[in-house]
């Protein structure tokens, strides 16, 4: 394997010929942490009573990672 290149956010893409598209994704903690992090504020707006600014937080947040647009939670 061969690294291609390091991402800012410390995700690697590696030449990889084992695999089908000849390259491999190495994600970094952030990003590993990502769809666990996406449940977690999905069950943090159903189970609990958040008020202000976490639940705006929360609510942006989930709506970028569903690919929404999160103007319309500005106001």
């Amino acid at each position: 394997m061969e690294l291609i290149t390091r991402l800012s956010c410390g995700c690697e893409i590696w030449r990889n010929e084992l695999v089908n598209s000849g390259y491999e994704l190495k994600r970094c903690p952030l990003h590993k942490a990502a769809p666990d992090l996406y449940e977690a504020c999905k069950i943090a707006l159903e189970y609990t009573s958040l008020l202000g600014d976490a639940k705006i937080t929360i609510e942006k947040a989930l709506a970028k990672a569903e690919g929404k647009d999160d103007k319309k939670l500005d106001g």
